[in-house]
């Protein structure tokens, strides 16, 4: 085989092994950022929706309960009804814009995203009733009966299904920024590895194959050029 062939084939085997990373390096990036605009998407904002909405859950049966037992008094700079009327609006809000994302980004949810809404609504009803009750006099006892036949049975099943959503977009949270990492050490590795071949590969090109395929052939011919003018001609 000539030296320019040899030599070829041994510089194509380091590109080729440069090519090997390149095409890794860029599914990883891809498959990276497709975990990534999944998070950006819906995964991020779902659970921080689920998050926001519970705690405005809870804020509404604090506020509820404190009307009932004290009226209208002011609280952090505002009267209870003012924050419940606020806080219940806030968490339509809540459950509303997430059912609309629900319907562009993750179709699948889009049923439990509308379940939400609803019940949603039925809580700032039923606050609105006790609240009215209370404005006409209506005794203690009375309002938190009231309040537990009407806002419990709301209540609890809004906050098990808003916990119960948050858990399953926690659980893709976990997943994806498991997969982020996997892929990351992955190519990681197969990088280092690469790099260790086509240094090798380098190293033989440099030292064995430079020797090999023309170190020698040189000597030799240099060699064969002495003894010959020496008068061997039959060599």
């Amino acid at each position: 085989m000539k030296v320019g062939t040899k030599l070829t084939i041994g510089f194509i085997v380091i590109v080729l092994l440069i090519w090997a990373v390149v095409f890794v390096a860029r599914n990883t990036y891809t498959e990276t950022q497709e975990e990534v605009e999944a998070l950006k998407a819906d995964i991020v904002p779902g659970a921080v929706a689920m998050a926001e909405m519970e705690g405005k859950a809870y804020e509404i049966k604090a506020w509820t309960l404190l009307y009932m037992i004290r009226g209208n008094v002011v609280r952090k700079g505002k009267p209870v009804k003012e924050w419940l009327q606020q806080t219940t609006e806030s968490l339509e809000r809540l459950t509303r814009e997430h059912k609309e994302r629900a319907a562009v980004v993750v179709p699948q949810e889009a049923e439990i995203a509308e379940a939400l809404e609803t019940k949603a609504r039925q809580l700032s009803s039923v606050t609105r009733e006790i609240v009215n009750l209370k404005d006409r006099g209506v005794e203690l006892d009375e309002l938190l009966k009231r309040g537990e036949e009407a806002f419990g049975p709301i209540f609890s099943p809004l906050v098990e299904q808003i916990e119960e959503h948050k858990t399953s977009h926690m659980a893709a949270l976990a997943k994806s920024v498991d997969t982020v990492r996997e892929a990351h050490s992955s190519s990681m590795q197969f990088l280092f590895l690469v790099a260790g071949l086509v240094t090798l590969a380098a190293i033989g090109i440099r030292f064995l194959g430079v020797r090999r395929w023309i170190t020698e052939p040189l000597s030799a011919l240099h060699r064969g050029t002495e003894i010959i003018g020496q008068g061997n001609l039959d060599y």
